[in-house]
């Protein structure tokens, strides 16, 4: 449910903006100069590339891992647009995004990396040994 519902909100569109503008935009829209060409390849690329791709690989992640150990990649997300923005477009990240982003990246791999867990050790301090659980080793 949204805090604006549409209609009422396009009403005040209406009075604030005048009825011409809507018929502008529609109109405008579906232009095909230089311009309107990369908004249209921006909103393919965001719609299809972004939504699909980027959605099919996170329900594949999800349904293969834990979502403890997929979600943190998330946050990543972020600092994937800073980086392709600087290779792509030319853009300077400033330093206040640049140390955000190692702070992202440490706090990713401090949470998803390994740990080394050691066996819980037997109050008796008698060596563990290994119990077949089943399988081909146990059928003997």
């Amino acid at each position: 449910m949204t805090v604006v519902p549409p209609l009422p909100l396009l009403a005040i569109s209406a009075v604030v903006e005048g009825p011409g503008s809507m018929w502008r935009s529609l109109t405008g829209s579906f232009s095909t100069g230089p311009q309107e060409l990369l908004a249209w390849g921006g909103l393919a690329y965001t719609a299809l590339v972004a939504t699909v791709v980027g959605s099919g690989l996170w329900t594949w992640l999800m349904s293969r891992h834990n979502a403890g150990s997929v979600a943190p990649f998330s946050l990543l997300v972020p600092i994937t647009g800073l980086t392709l923005a600087w290779a792509l477009l030319g853009e300077t990240p400033s330093p206040v995004e640049l140390v955000g982003g190692v702070l992202v990246i440490i706090g990713v791999w401090a949470t998803t990396r390994r740990r080394a867990t050691l066996p819980p050790s037997s109050p008796t301090g008698a060596p563990r040994v290994a119990v077949p659980t089943g399988g081909a080793a146990s059928a003997r």
